[in-house]
């Protein structure tokens, strides 16, 4: 048996090949969507106040926005990598995103002790935005 050739065939796990990987970005997508149904689906989630030990007005939708702004960087970075043009790649990362956070919203308002609140929805959707934004003016090459 010719080794050579052997060694030629094997592919070694190499976790640098996981950057170049559509299919990797577009898992941390799913399992980045599932931490925020999860989060969605307590009844009774920890107030935001009471973590940071002040009480801030309104401070929920500081995190709805950053929480969906690293959501819009993910799903930029998956569609990129899966060989959509920018402008695609923005669209649909915009879309999906959009999409999730109505269903987010929809969802809250079948768990008990939750609601659904459409300046929540408003407050997700200018986090994508402004995660793609800054993806692209941070790290995209043009």
């Amino acid at each position: 048996m010719n080794t050579r050739k052997t060694r030629k065939r094997m592919k070694v796990w190499n976790p640098a090949n996981l950057r170049n990987n559509p299919a990797f970005y577009w898992s941390l997508a799913v399992l980045y969507a599932l931490c925020i149904f999860l989060l969605s689906a307590d009844p009774k989630p920890p107030e935001p106040s009471a973590m940071l030990g002040v009480e801030i007005p309104n401070v929920d939708k500081i995190f709805h926005f950053f929480i969906y702004a690293v959501f819009g960087i993910i799903l930029y970075v998956a569609s990129e990598k899966s060989d959509f043009s920018p402008e695609t790649s923005t669209h649909l990362s915009i879309a999906l995103g959009s999409i999730y956070a109505f269903t987010d919203e929809v969802h809250q308002s079948f768990v008990p002790g939750r609601s659904s609140d459409p300046l929540d929805f408003l407050v997700d959707v200018v986090g994508i935005l402004a995660g793609i934004a800054f993806y692209i003016w941070r790290w995209r090459k043009v």
